[in-house]
């Protein structure tokens, strides 16, 4: 239950993409109930598992493409840069350049970025499995406690010692506490 508070922690701000990762854990199921055959369920989910790899290989090299394409566009901000030098040189007053010219650059900047998140969420939408990428990665505390309480709990896995529930975590704190009674 802990694994699964720390996990929902992280990932709160996906839920489309949870969505849709769910919809096709779904799909899989349902054509899974569908076999009764035990082997021919296995070479099912021997197929999917290989399907899901490729998918999101497939998907990984998409993004590390779209990466390279928005630096190579980054330098496109230099278009809207010389307009407003060329406007800013030809203006009669002469305070008015640097604003120009930095009007020039916000401009290009603001355009870019927008064009690049439109491009990154149009790729993530594709791919139903782009949601198992988010959920690698590694959790990193904030705090020096935070960093503390995380290096206790990996230690107590390490030892193989289990983890406590929420109930089982409230359960022991009421009890230290003195606070707990059976009603």
């Amino acid at each position: 239950m802990s694994q699964l508070l720390i996990f929902s922690l992280i990932h709160k701000n996906r839920k489309d993409e949870r969505k849709q990762f769910r919809q096709e854990v779904e799909s899989i199921r349902v054509k899974a109930n569908q076999i009764s055959d035990p082997i021919a369920l296995n070479d099912f989910f021997q197929q999917q598992k290989r399907d899901i790899e490729s998918a999101i290989t497939d998907h990984q090299k998409t993004l590390s493409e779209l990466k390279i394409k928005s630096v190579g566009s980054f330098l496109r901000i230099s278009a809207p840069t010389m307009f407003s030098a060329v406007a800013a040189t030809t203006t009669t007053m002469p305070q008015a350049a640097p604003v120009l010219a930095l009007g020039g650059i916000t401009w290009g900047f603001i355009e870019w970025w927008y064009e690049m998140r439109g491009k990154k969420r149009d790729v993530i939408e594709k791919c139903p499995w782009h949601y198992l990428l988010s959920t690698k990665q590694v959790y990193r505390p904030k705090t020096s406690f935070g960093a503390r309480l995380w290096a206790l709990r990996q230690k107590a896995i390490a030892m193989g010692e289990p983890l406590l529930t929420t109930t089982e975590l409230e359960r022991e704190i009421a009890e230290r506490r003195g606070g707990y009674g059976e009603s």
